[in-house]
């Protein structure tokens, strides 16, 4: 089943953890023994406002909510019994009843600058360490798009006779003065009624999870070579805050532990190089104080408690392959695909854990392309004073699901010293 779109940008949320990751995973390679390296990377993004759904069908971020009977009638006990009422009263009535349609149109914008840092303990194993430091912002913007229809559910209303106790009480609330649904009072009813934080714009920075690195060269081949990479991340990035519609996290809230196993072959005496790697990355389960959805169809909810969550497990895989002109210059092209499992939420509220986990599997495909330089051959020859790598690429999703799509740029500079 396709998940309906909610307030909350938790399909951002989810996937920008991807974008965290693979900021970091191109840092690491070999150095040797005393070796140090210092890292920078800008990673950039295009305005995302689009997904891939759970069909693989890409869909924009814009919610339309029509706020009739069936949506009104799941967010409270109260609202059931009387929406059940009403339908009691008259079925006309109730499927005609609406307060209004709302678009709630999302837009995101991500930039990530990174950082690492890596020693070459010996000729064999190299160590890293890894930040990302985020600037994000949402803008969230709501706009009526269709008119109530509390007139006409009156005159249906005047013109039917049910016998029913309530049907009175409608008819009074319905002839009343201001009783159509505007901006301020969805607004009033978001932050008083279900206790969020007011809906609006939204900027944070701060610091996303940090990696902590070991790489083990398992070869000595002149032409190719094997590496094993092992890792932990921790969870030292903000979290989702559960009282806020409109952010997104910049961690996923539990500690990570990877490993990663690659190797290259060089071809044609140097000019060409092929690359490829598979990480796979187990998520630990951690508490967590989420909103207790009742409905899928109506996510806002008064009620939070602690869920046990077990994000899904992550498989990256790449291939790629990188063309030199000379020392300097090089261009070069990877595919990128990356999975994340369904999630698994535990807690006594057995229907929200079920809409939680829905939809949380990911799938994403990537082509990413650069050029790169590089001046370790010209320091060596006395020609530079510094050895150096610098590198721009740009990549894009061009399949998946429950996946936004966005364009990426990064700038890359490596320092040796």
């Amino acid at each position: 089943m396709q998940k309906k779109p909610s307030f909350k940008f938790i399909a951002i949320a989810g996937c920008l953890s991807f974008l965290a990751l693979s900021t970091q995973a191109a840092y690491y390679s070999t150095l040797p023994e005393g070796v140090r390296v210092a890292v920078f990377r800008q990673v950039m993004t295009s305005t995302i406002d689009e997904e891939f759904n759970s069909n693989s069908k890409p869909i924009g971020f814009d919610v339309n909510v029509n706020l009739n009977a069936a949506a009104l009638r799941e967010s409270s006990s109260i609202s059931e019994y009387i929406f059940s009422e009403l339908q009691n009263i008259s079925q006309y009535a109730y499927d005609t009843f609406t307060f209004g349609t709302y678009k709630i149109d999302g837009k995101a914008e991500v930039n990530v600058q990174g950082y690492a840092f890596g020693y070459g303990i010996n000729d064999r194993l190299t160590a890293y360490v890894s930040m990302p430091i985020y600037n994000a912002s949402v803008a969230m913007n709501m706009k009526r798009t269709g008119a109530d229809t509390q007139q006409q559910v009156l005159q249906i209303l005047n013109g039917t006779n049910s016998g029913n106790q309530f049907q009175t009480t409608f008819q009074e609330f319905l002839s009343g003065q201001n009783v159509g649904v505007s901006e301020g009072l969805i607004q009033s009813v978001v932050t008083n009624l279900y206790g969020y934080k007011p809906l609006g714009s939204w900027e944070a920075r701060g610091l996303g999870d940090v990696d902590l690195v070991s790489l083990v060269r398992l070869t000595d081949w002149t032409d190719a070579g094997l590496a094993a990479t092992y890792g932990v991340t921790l969870p030292t990035g903000r979290i989702d805050d559960p009282d806020l519609l409109q952010d997104f996290a910049f961690g996923d809230g539990q500690t990570d532990v990877f490993a990663e196993f690659g190797g290259g072959q060089t071809l044609m005496r140097g000019q060409l190089e092929l690359e490829s790697s598979l990480r796979y990355t187990y998520q630990l389960a951690s508490d967590k104080e989420l909103r207790i959805p009742e409905s899928e169809q109506f996510v806002l909810s008064d009620k939070k408690a602690v869920f046990r969550e077990k994000l899904g497990n992550k498989i990256d895989f790449m291939a790629g392959a990188q063309w030199k002109f000379d020392d300097q210059w090089s261009l070069s092209g990877q595919y990128l695909f990356n999975h994340i499992g369904q999630a698994d939420y535990q807690s006594e509220h057995e229907k929200a854990n079920a809409i939680l986990a829905n939809d949380t599997e990911v799938f994403a495909h990537t082509m990413r392309v650069g050029a790169n330089y590089n001046t370790v051959g010209l320091y060596q020859k006395g020609a530079f004073l510094l050895p150096m790598q610098a590198s721009l690429s740009g990549q894009r999703i061009f399949a998946g699901t429950n996946t936004p799509t966005y364009t990426r740029f990064d700038f890359e500079v490596r320092f040796f010293f």
